[in-house]
């Protein structure tokens, strides 16, 4: 008897448990309410050094735009998911296949009008151009290359392999570099001749974001990143002045999903905080750096990605914030130009809520090609791409007369003409 009273005992116990679980997450993620003024409540820095500024204060008249219908109903696209007949949204835009697959570390080749791709069933990396022709950058295998992030030149790559060595190899004088295997997350500085990075180690006090020459020698460390380093994205800027950003601002008010985004400068720089509406940040630059395309998901937008632009220097951040009516992830987005942008739209359909928290989930989106202003809010659908599109690593020639795209689906890059 005494045995059957603990089992009830114990099951009601997990009843009220899950329910105070169920009601915590209801309410951090899910309950939505009107957008606060921008005002600092707390100092949440974790611990680190990584925490030196915040946000900058909402002027009436100045700075961040409000959002719509003060974002408490879910971001959906205009018309989207009933479309009328004729709509834009309808236009089916013919493609062509460059690459048949598979393929990776798609990226436009450094002259502007050709594509560089990685395949990863031959270990080789090709370059095509407008003739369609592939033709290897290197003789070199690079079996199982992974995480290939290219330098602005596109004559080097930094690549990591299954044993978890790392090189950078430099195509342009055939020569490869092995860089130490706890470096991580590396990107290239804007020269093409240093690159940045996280030291990976079982000691605190041992992990910093450096820079260091493109041949492993000459590594400076610039911040100490203590427990806070999987807080920090490694991105260097354009205009040479910040680093990375790093998601250790002070705490803001609204909800457990507004955060400060600090800006991390190349030489201690004291940047003013960005305000995100949400979790998820996935920044992405403009062409001279000046500003800032991001993602970020939140409760008021069912957790669906929802697309913005902020300032990328102390000047801008807070004044140029603006939110782009669309819901995206900024890395199925390309610069066409500095004031201009092209992103592949999911339809609306296609997205459940809460896929901000799995965006590796969003397998089947059939998306549509916006080119949106990111000064003015403007958008202009381009079209759909032929065959139920979900698209990646896009990019965008020179002169603006083609778009290039990954499929993530068939792993076929295909080209869009664009004029």
């Amino acid at each position: 008897m005494d045995f059957d009273k603990k089992r009830i005992l114990a099951l009601i116990g997990l009843i009220i448990v899950t329910c105070g679980v169920s009601y915590l997450i209801y309410s951090v993620f899910f309950k939505t309410s009107a957008p606060p003024e921008e005002q600092v409540v707390a100092e949440g820095e974790a611990p680190g050094r990584l925490g030196r500024s915040g946000p900058g204060e909402h002027v009436p008249g100045q700075g961040p735009t409000p959002l719509p219908e003060q974002f408490t109903a879910p971001i959906v696209l205009p018309t989207a998911s009933t479309p009328s007949q004729g709509s834009p949204l309808e236009k089916v835009v013919a493609v062509t296949t460059v690459v048949t697959g598979p393929s990776a570390g798609v990226t436009l080749a450094g002259d502007g009008s050709s594509v560089q791709y990685y395949n990863s069933t031959e270990g080789l990396f090709y370059k095509i151009g407008l003739d369609g022709k592939a033709v290897p950058l290197s003789d070199q295998l690079f079996p199982q290359a992974d995480n290939i992030a290219w330098a602005p030149n596109k004559g080097k790559a930094s690549m990591e392999f299954p044993d978890g060595s790392k090189i950078i190899y430099d195509f342009d004088k055939q020569k490869q570099y092995t860089i130490p295997s706890h470096w991580t997350e590396l990107a290239f500085s804007p020269d093409s001749q240093r690159i940045v990075g996280k030291t990976a180690s079982p000691d605190p006090a041992a992990r910093f974001l450096f820079t260091a020459s493109t041949d492993g020698t000459g590594a400076v460390p610039v911040e100490p990143l203590g427990e806070n380093g999987d807080k920090v994205i490694v991105d260097w800027s354009p205009n040479n002045q910040v680093l990375a950003f790093s998601r250790t601002g002070e705490a803001l008010s609204g909800g457990a999903d507004r955060q400060s985004v600090l800006l991390i400068g190349k030489n201690h720089e004291n940047f003013r905080g960005m305000s995100i509406e949400g979790l998820g940040f996935e920044p992405s630059w403009s062409p001279t750096g000046d500003r800032v395309l991001y993602s970020a998901h939140s409760g008021a937008s069912n957790l669906e990605p929802t697309l913005w632009v902020d300032g990328g220097n102390d000047d801008t951040v807070g004044a140029a914030k603006n939110y782009l009516g669309v819901n995206t992830w900024a890395s199925k987005c390309t610069f066409q130009s500095n004031d201009e942008v092209l992103c592949a739209v999911p339809d609306p359909d296609k997205l459940t809520p809460g896929i901000g928290f799995a965006p590796q989930l969003a397998t089947d989106t059939n998306d549509t090609i916006y080119k949106i202003n990111i000064k003015t809010g403007l958008q202009v659908v381009i079209g759909k791409p032929e065959g139920n599109r979900t698209l990646s690593q896009m990019v965008v020639s020179k002169d603006g007369s083609y778009l290039y795209m990954k499929d993530a689906q068939t792993d076929e890059v295909i080209k869009m003409q664009l004029k």
